[in-house]
């Protein structure tokens, strides 16, 4: 029973302690504002892409402004670096996919190719 007890006085400080640094801190409009709870939208945000990866909208389908464009903005206004890699998150106009019954040898079809850069009748070799 006292263990229980000890261990609930020992949590109880550790949220009064984050509850007053929270409200102290000025770099956290979030934090200074929602002490204590603000920080599950920082465990949100940052954990957002691995809890969106099969349920939920990728970051550059939501509108009126996407995740991607949000973030963006966010890094400028703290003056952090707001570059962004090539190609990380832009959803490609083609998909690879799987064939569910392979072509076997026997059924594959010669292609003898094109040939580019020539015309018919223009002189050619």
């Amino acid at each position: 029973m006292t263990t229980i007890l000890f261990v609930m006085a020992v949590l109880s400080a550790a949220i009064v302690a984050l509850y007053i640094h929270d409200r102290r801190q000025t770099r956290h409009a979030i934090l200074r504002n929602y002490p204590v709870i603000g920080h599950f939208r920082y465990f949100a945000e940052t954990w957002g892409e691995y809890m969106r990866q099969y349920q939920y909208l990728p970051d550059w389908a939501e509108r009126p402004f996407n995740r991607l464009e949000r973030s963006f903005v966010y890094r400028s206004a703290k003056g952090v670096s707001n570059l962004i890699s090539f190609g990380s998150e832009a959803a490609p106009n083609f998909a690879f996919r799987n064939a569910p019954f392979p072509i076997l040898d026997e059924e594959t079809r010669h292609y003898p190719g094109k040939w580019i850069g020539t015309t018919e009748g223009a002189g050619g070799i």
